[in-house]
């Protein structure tokens, strides 16, 4: 299975005003027209370079400072698991992703979602993460897309790359 709701609930209003806060001190980070991701972690803890593909020792990604006692590196912190780089992702109305497949398990946490987000495997099964706040685990070690088929809302997840 691609997609695995765990037993865990977040505020998603108060990461979503905590993410407008830190909008105030640096900018969303262009992936692919329509894409874009915001750094939550770095590997010296002070640029956004959590941003950028990676290949390597995830290992080295440390929380930014920017986040030191907010909600939000409570959450990180409360998921109690080994991770590499941390950000938000934003897909923007009419996005589709390229199928392709990452070398670990990624944990999302949905800040803002409408009916026609979610994800296809490689047997172009559905999923969708559509509870606001709520953990999931995403197997991206299996082939897989994500899309935002909306017209006008933005999708953004908090993402969270088990380390490898």
């Amino acid at each position: 299975m691609l997609v695995e709701k765990i037993n865990k609930q977040y505020d998603a209003t108060l990461i979503l005003a905590e993410l407008e806060q830190f909008e105030k001190k640096y900018c969303w980070s262009e992936i692919k027209p329509l894409a874009s991701s915001f750094a939550v972690t770095s590997r010296d803890g002070t640029t956004t370079d959590g941003n950028k593909p990676f290949i390597g020792d995830e290992t080295e990604f440390k929380m930014l400072e920017l986040y030191n006692g907010s909600y939000i590196s409570q959450v990180i912190n409360d998921l109690n698991i080994s991770y590499g780089r941390i950000r938000f992702l934003k897909l923007k109305p009419g996005y589709i992703m390229k199928i392709h497949y990452d070398p670990s398990v990624r944990y999302h946490i949905p800040i803002t979602t409408n009916l026609h987000c979610g994800f296809l495997d490689e047997e172009l099964y559905s999923y969708t993460m559509p509870e606001l706040g709520r953990l999931y685990k995403l197997n991206a070690t299996n082939f897989h897309t994500a899309f935002n088929c909306s017209r006008h809302e933005d999708r953004i997840h908090l993402v969270i790359v088990e380390a490898y």
